[in-house]
């Protein structure tokens, strides 16, 4: 009788143990996955800010006017629609917006510095290094979403982030920017 308690007891122990080791593995793998998530709303967040200044600089010299063109007025609506996008919770949406967004506002750049250096020639040479360091940030912070992604995809795929992806609700694969 006295063999069967202590083997009673070393398999509770054992058990014991691998739960709490099962549980340490989880809370890593939850953790893993949620800094590289958090590093991605992160890069995404500043290319928001990014966008943001552009356009408020792009559009200060060549704004989009419903009045003249039925065509600015859709290109108006679709830039506000994906720029209210850039702020949605789903990170898949916020990439899709991202790419949007900069498809109509990268042709104005060219026109909104020429415009700039036509009226204000001694403020030009600033307002083109503004827009120029905010195209790095935006590449910058392109450079770093898409690090953070190949890593959570990459963790994704194997054990106990698999686990986690579906216990803890994340995301199984995001998508990168290009």
């Amino acid at each position: 009788m006295e063999r069967l308690g202590r083997r009673a007891h070393y398999l509770r122990l054992a058990a014991t143990v691998l739960l709490i080791l099962a549980a340490a593995g989880l809370f890593v793998s939850w953790q893993s996955l949620r800094s590289k998530h958090l590093a991605a709303e992160k890069s995404l967040t500043q290319i928001w800010l990014a966008l943001d200044f552009q356009k408020t600089m792009i559009f200060r010299q060549v704004p989009l006017d419903p009045d003249n063109r039925p065509q600015d007025a859709a290109t108006r609506r679709k830039f506000d629609d994906a720029f209210g996008e850039l702020r949605a919770d789903n990170l898949a949406t916020r990439v899709q917006a991202i790419q949007v967004v900069q498809g109509i506002l990268s042709p104005r750049i060219p026109r909104a510095n020429a415009r700039m250096n036509a009226e204000f020639p001694v403020l030009a040479a600033k307002y083109a290094r503004d827009l120029t360091d905010s195209m790095r940030d935006i590449k910058n912070s392109k450079t770093s979403y898409n690090s953070a992604v190949s890593d959570y995809n990459r963790e994704g795929k194997s054990f106990p982030w698999n686990i986690a992806h579906h216990l803890f609700g994340f995301p199984e694969r995001l998508v990168p920017l290009k």
